[in-house]
């Protein structure tokens, strides 16, 4: 279980979906910090791979983006909150998000144009997620 620190942001951007190759928006969660199981804490980070959050941020989260919801992921081979085409429906996978050079918030990057909202300014929150820098 990680425990996820306000202040909570979402990053929106735009990709290429790889299914159907429409322009889609996609977001990454970022927290001020986390605490991770251990209690070990971790500054400025996006929450990955969440199989589950609580019902308050699910629903920041969906009021910005409705296409992030949960889906099954062949790649990751599990189900998480991941985002989704708006055209077509298919997963953009957190791996394709995160860690391909030609992702758009691939090694921790906010591409040109995106736009940041404020989910939260203030409090913690259980979550079954990982995280990165």
């Amino acid at each position: 279980m990680l425990t996820i620190h306000a202040p909570i942001d979402l990053v929106m951007a735009e990709t290429q979906c790889w299914n159907c190759k429409a322009s889609t928006p996609v977001s990454s969660l970022r927290a001020h910090a986390v605490t991770g199981p251990e209690g070990n804490s971790v500054e400025g980070v996006r929450i990955t791979n969440a199989a589950d959050l609580p019902a308050d941020l699910k629903q920041a989260i969906h009021a910005v983006n409705p296409n992030f919801r949960k889906g099954f992921s062949r790649t990751a081979e599990q189900t998480y909150f991941a985002n989704h085409c708006s055209h077509c429906g298919a997963l953009q996978g957190d791996f394709y998000m995160y860690m391909e050079p030609d992702g758009p918030f691939f090694a921790g990057t906010v591409p040109e144009g995106a736009t940041t909202t404020r989910l939260f300014e203030a409090g913690d929150w259980q979550a079954e997620a990982g995280y990165g820098s």
